[in-house]
């Protein structure tokens, strides 16, 4: 009976990890069409494709080599509601 949970090899202690049951696609070879493209497209020309432009924490973050944090701490008042909206 065959498992999908790793097996640990007794004698040498190496993690054995289960094979992948799909195959992964390429990167870049699924493109967005249609209402879903159309839709990501607005958004990276809105307020959240732009805020490398104008947030600290985007622009400045540890990720792409900045020293900017993004935590509830560093945050204000202001930046929680504007965060909160839902359109």
């Amino acid at each position: 009976m065959e498992t999908n949970t790793p097996q640990i090899d007794t004698d040498s202690s190496i993690l054995l990890v289960v094979p992948l049951a799909y195959e992964p696609f390429p990167l870049g070879s699924i493109t967005p069409n249609g209402w879903l493209r159309t839709e990501l497209e607005a958004s990276a020309e809105g307020l959240a494709g732009h805020l490398f432009d104008f947030y600290r924490f985007v622009k400045n973050s540890s990720w792409i080599g900045g020293d900017q944090e993004y935590r509830l701490a560093n945050i204000s008042f202001a930046n929680i509601l504007f965060h909160s909206i839902k359109c």
